[in-house]
């Protein structure tokens, strides 16, 4: 998913043809700048994705074999599915 968001925004595209400041048309043609650098974005923005999704499972399974977390979890959700099935009634 994070990889589609990388892929279909254009902004960073759209920044690199509008406003050239790391392309330089005495290196070639700015198109292929452009492109090379839209590419080397979208591998950093997919790799700090992975890193982050990876880092949030390997802290939640931390988490998930902790018994006090566990109790408090619980109760977090008892206490929010409680909540919504009083405004249900309320309504």
């Amino acid at each position: 998913m994070g990889f589609l968001a990388n892929v279909m925004n254009p902004k960073v595209a759209m920044f690199n043809l509008l406003f050239p400041l790391f392309t330089h048309p005495e290196c070639g043609f700015v198109l292929w700048q452009s492109a090379a650098l839209d590419e080397i974005q979208m591998l950093i923005s997919g790799l700090l994705d992975r890193m982050l999704v990876l880092g949030a499972a390997s802290i939640t399974a931390v988490l998930a074999r902790s018994a006090r977390v566990g109790r408090r979890a619980r109760a977090a959700g008892a206490r929010h599915h409680g909540r919504l099935a009083q405004s249900e009634c309320m309504n």
